[in-house]
């Protein structure tokens, strides 16, 4: 079960000339022509199983993020970071996620990394661009959910700081 975590949409890791992105890289939004290209990318992230059981259902469960099937998928928000014209990673946030309990604000459903890409600062650029975008459009506040035992993970959202959530119909119990 992952854990919830929220951060003030700040400039967090941001200088003056907006998100830092590593030498070679561009970030552009997400766009639903990217469907195939990111469930490849999502399958291939991780060990075999462990995100999808097959190709097909990765490239399923992506088309799934752009039908909504998760929340409204934010695409301005939801940065893919190009090696040329290669997609290495993807960060996907929704405007409010579609299941319960979540805090009521936008929430990345999804940051993955081309294995051979990752420890280069990547999944950081993708994080402070959507950061960007959603102060931007007067979000006060982003959530995302992170499995307990990621400890890469939860050092980037530690340093952006992101925070456990509290859920307020646990309190009093």
């Amino acid at each position: 079960m992952g854990i919830t975590l929220i951060a003030p949409v700040g400039q967090r890791g941001e200088d003056a000339s907006g998100p830092r992105r590593p030498a070679g890289l561009t970030i552009r939004p997400c766009d639903r022509a990217d469907t195939d290209a990111l469930g490849h990318l999502y399958f291939t992230a991780y060990e075999p199983g462990e995100a999808c059981a097959s190709l097909a259902a990765a490239v399923a469960d992506i088309a799934a993020s752009f039908n909504g099937e998760y929340g409204d998928l934010w695409s301005a928000a939801s940065p893919v970071a190009m090696e040329g014209d290669v997609i290495v990673g993807a960060l996907l946030t929704v405007r409010r996620a579609a299941w319960e309990p979540v805090p009521p604000c936008p929430f990345i459903i999804e940051v993955f990394t081309a294995r051979t890409h990752r420890r280069r600062g990547i999944a950081r650029a993708m994080v402070t661009w959507c950061l960007a975008v959603l102060r931007g459009a007067g979000e006060p506040s982003v959530a995302l959910s992170v499995e307990p035992g990621n400890v890469a993970a939860r050092r980037l959202y530690d340093a952006l700081g992101f925070t456990p959530w509290d859920d307020p119909s646990n309190m009093g119990s």
